[in-house]
């Protein structure tokens, strides 16, 4: 909701100030985060006693140890590929013709998103029950179902506001059923575990998009929608080759 919200500011701070002005502002938050957390927050005394270096080794670990954890990875990045390079071609369609929306405009389909993402925690309600599985295939399904909605019929409105829907709806509904499926994994773990899935899940943000990016300046919107389908069916076969995986949280 964060990410999609700060879409929302930025889209009026530009519109008004120009696009320096959202990163002066970004600027302003980080530092006012920075003293907020060393003035409030605790000292928590560490259980870790061996150096950084051995630290990092047994976060490392952590992905030989755990396969939900590696799929897990695998399916998260890959997701939020789809979303990054979603939310960042969509300023490119949204400015070009039929629509030529102004930065404010297009700032402002972050609220439709927010919707989604806020819908979404009721299919992350069927990982808690031990269907995670379940939850993973429809997300992806929603995704890739909005997606490719929004690819063949690019220039309709109406279809562009369902799909944004439906994509945070299961992008979102994707991460919630992760994070629900390797917190179970192990407690005395749990810092080292996100830490691999959190690394994975933006390193695939960042390559959906700069591979989104490629694909606009080659094929325009058409091709970058393909490219995030593509990212969505590879998530899809990694969860179908995987698929007694996922049921279970025991070590290998």
């Amino acid at each position: 909701i964060g990410i999609l919200a700060a879409r929302v500011l930025s889209g009026f701070v530009a519109d008004s100030l120009g696009w320096h002005a959202v990163y002066m502002i970004a600027c302003g938050l980080v530092l006012t985060i920075f003293f907020l957390l060393y003035k409030l927050l605790p000292d928590v005394e560490s259980n870790f006693t061996s150096n950084y270096l051995q630290l990092l080794k047994s976060t490392l670990l952590q992905v030989k140890r755990f396969s939900v954890l590696r799929i897990s990875s695998a399916i998260g990045a890959l997701m939020f590929g789809v979303f990054c390079s979603f939310w960042t071609n969509l300023t490119f369609h949204l400015s070009n013709a039929p629509f030529n929306y102004a930065p404010d405009q297009i700032g402002m389909f972050g609220f439709v998103a927010i919707g989604g993402a806020l819908a979404a925690p009721v299919l992350g309600k069927s990982a808690d029950k031990g269907k995670a599985r379940r939850s993973l295939l429809i997300a992806m399904l929603l995704v890739l179902f909005s997606v490719a909605g929004i690819h063949f019929f690019s220039t309709s409105l109406i279809v562009l506001i369902a799909g944004i829907f439906i994509l945070d709806v299961g992008v979102q509904a994707v991460q919630v059923t992760n994070v629900a499926r390797i917190y179970s994994l192990d407690e005395k773990s749990n810092s080292r575990i996100n830490t691999i899935y959190m690394t994975c899940y933006f390193i695939g943000g960042a390559g959906g998009t700069a591979l989104g990016l490629y694909c606009w300046r080659v094929g325009g919107w058409a091709l970058a929608t393909w490219q995030m389908m593509a990212f969505n069916i590879l998530a899809f076969i990694i969860l179908l080759f995987n698929f007694k995986k996922v049921s279970h949280n025991k070590p290998g």
